[in-house]
């Protein structure tokens, strides 16, 4: 130590002193402290940016993407929108060459592309195929929800979930049925929870909705809806679609549904399709700014169980179109639609009427006026609309 004192008053020099010894002098010993508060203040930061990011990755993505999607040989360049329940929304937008030039061909890979499957895009009457090759514009938005009657609760899944569930569950039903059939199991021993023979609560629907600018303020909206699994209840049901500042042309609205009918005796299963059945009865509705259109229609009823046979109806599917314009139709504007697909869960005595409700968790849905004891199911999308 005394050795380095000397050193340090020979070379003048105070830095080569702290260079050769241990002992810190008093401003470093502030610096130091300095240094590891501001260390400590930064390492906090990225904490808290990290848990921000990790937060935001784990929503929903709710942006618009711009990408092409080839269906059938050929390409389309569509904007896609994912909402937070999960529905996904596409539009293609065409040329005035484009659209005179569309063949049908085109026009269902176009819709394929648009997230449509092959069902759907052949229960389009040709009249309305042709409006989809015309179209300046085209929307369809795809819906897939889960309804459990128990909790009384209706959520949406992302398309590959809904799919996979529902094609789980009713292939747990068909095999209860087959084994009730045999005396294997009895009715409400399956996780069922039921005391009628393959009845499961839990339901599964997809809703795919379109809306087609045709131009000078017209448009035709068209709705689909699948049962993935069919209800536990079979009675009233409804299927339209409705949009805000816009009107609903007269005599423009059609409907119809079909399924199929399985037979199952000792151990087989035999299905047999219903056709297509018309909606005959349809009804226009207004709510303010709201105005739409819907048909209802019954839900064939399962006879049950006789004589070792059992008969299902399943696959149940469900059709409806209207037109309307625009309110402004040389003005630019947005505005909102939505297709509905309204189920009653109870028994009713009367033919309910068609109303349009904006209470509920869509800005509004059309379907069966009753207060309660409905299960309701929608797709909606906002609509750019451009003269």
């Amino acid at each position: 130590m005394v050795k380095t004192k000397k050193l340090q008053k020979n070379l003048g020099k105070g830095l080569l002193a702290g260079a050769l010894e241990k002992p810190e002098v008093p401003d470093t010993i502030k610096f130091k402290k300095h240094f590891k508060k501001l260390v400590s203040v930064a390492l906090s930061a990225v904490m808290v940016m990290g848990m921000s990011v990790t937060a935001f990755a784990a929503e929903p993505q709710t942006s618009e993407i711009e990408k092409t999607i080839s269906a059938n040989g050929y390409d389309f360049t569509v904007t896609e929108h994912t909402a937070p329940d999960y529905s996904v929304s596409r539009t293609y937008t065409k040329s005035m060459m484009t659209r005179s030039a569309t063949t049908e061909d085109e026009t269902r890979a176009m819709l394929l592309a648009l997230g449509m499957n092959e069902d759907e895009i052949n229960a389009i009457p040709a009249d309305t195929l042709q409006d989809f090759a015309n179209g300046k514009e085209v929307t369809v938005v795809t819906s897939y929800t889960k309804r459990n009657e128990t909790a009384n609760t209706t959520v949406g899944l992302p398309e590959e979930t809904a799919l996979t569930s529902a094609a789980a569950l009713s292939e747990e039903q068909e095999n209860y049925i087959l084994e009730n059939q045999q005396g294997i199991a009895t009715c409400g021993e399956k996780p069922n929870n039921s005391t009628t023979a393959g009845v499961f609560e839990d339901s599964y629907m997809k809703i795919t909705h379109s809306a087609i600018n045709q131009g000078n303020g017209s448009y035709k909206f068209t709705v689909n809806a699948t049962w993935l699994t069919m209800p536990f209840f079979r009675g009233y049901d409804s299927i339209g679609s409705c949009a805000m500042n816009g009107t609903v042309t007269p005599n423009t609205s059609s409907g119809k549904y079909w399924y199929t009918t399985k037979t199952y005796y000792l151990g087989k299963v035999t299905s047999t399709p219903s056709g297509n059945i018309t909606i005959t009865n349809k009804s226009n509705a207004v709510n303010g700014n709201w105005y739409g259109s819907a048909g209802i229609f019954n839900l064939p009823n399962d006879p049950g169980s006789s004589n070792g046979t059992t008969v299902l109806h399943t696959d149940l599917k469900a059709y409806y179109e209207y037109k309307g314009h625009v309110s402004k139709p040389k003005a630019e504007s947005y505005f909102n639609t939505v297709g509905t697909y309204s189920h009653a869960t109870v028994g009713i005595s009367f033919s309910p009427s068609i109303s349009i409700d904006t209470t509920g968790t869509a800005s509004a849905s059309i379907g069966l006026s009753l207060f309660a004891d409905k299960d309701v199911r929608n797709a909606e999308r906002e609509i750019h609309y451009r003269p």
